[in-house]
């Protein structure tokens, strides 16, 4: 069985359904080959419509329709439990049906929970070194000129991920290279963004702060090495200064 990849919003829209070897799956841009996925949101919404449930999930700027049912494994009411703007780490399956006007797409989730600020890092971290070390192998296999899957399997030290990126080149399906560097680009300045306000606001809200009261404030929802790279940015960036006492105040 294939493993249930941690992707991104963006890798999730860009999917397309394939039949590989007999079995129905789906292919991201990247090559990804994939059924179960694995995804960090914010919850936007709960509700039922003609008796299916389903969760409203937020992943960067993509949003996303969850519907509970036909995979889950846990209590479907457990869904009422969910804090609208809270986050969750949700494992699903990606599916696609035939219609007469196209293709239904669907996401059934399989289960979820919620998580911490923490938490929320490590696996929006995470979910970056995913997407850029696909699309690291690519840019290598690109340059290698690549094309047997015996030296993509090489390349990529994994059949799972071999398989996909060898389909895309006997398919002529291509790689949008760019628009994944543009993607990473975007969640990196937003990360960062989102680590400075936090830090900034806390200093602005006690006048001046030392690292160690800013560190024992924040340990739960980040890393030292997190608030030391925010901290030498606010710097920089003339918002904050350190005292002689070594504390740092917002410049008003």
């Amino acid at each position: 069985m294939r493993p249930a990849y941690l992707i991104t919003g963006g890798e999730l829209r860009d999917s397309s359904p394939v039949n590989f070897n007999g079995e129905n799956l789906n292919i991201s841009g990247l090559g990804l080959l994939f059924k179960k996925f694995i995804m960090v949101g914010q919850v936007q919404n709960r509700m039922e419509e003609n008796d299916r449930k389903m969760i409203k999930i937020l992943d960067q700027n993509n949003e996303f329709y969850f519907l509970i049912g036909q995979y889950f494994t846990g209590n479907p009411e457990r869904i009422w439990d969910l804090q609208i703007n809270s986050y969750v780490i949700i494992s699903a399956t990606l599916t696609f049906k035939e219609k007469n006007s196209g293709q239904d797409r669907n996401i059934y989730a399989e289960n979820f929970r919620e998580i911490n600020d923490l938490e929320l890092q490590y696996y929006r971290l995470h979910t970056m070194k995913s997407l850029q070390d696909r699309l690291n192998i690519v840019k290598k296999l690109i340059s290698s000129g690549a094309k047997d899957l015996s030296e993509i399997s090489v390349l990529t030290k994994s059949n799972y991920i071999a398989e996909g990126i060898y389909y895309r080149i006997k398919e002529n399906l291509g790689f949008d290279v760019s628009r994944y560097e543009a993607l990473l680009e975007s969640f990196r300045l937003s990360s960062e963004s989102s680590t400075n306000e936090k830090i900034l606001g806390l200093i602005k809200s006690r006048g001046e702060m030392s690292i160690d009261e800013i560190v024992k404030s924040l340990e739960n929802s980040m890393t030292t090495k997190e608030i030391e790279d925010a901290l030498s940015s606010l710097l920089n960036s003339g918002e904050i200064y350190e005292t002689k006492e070594h504390k740092f105040r917002y410049i008003a």
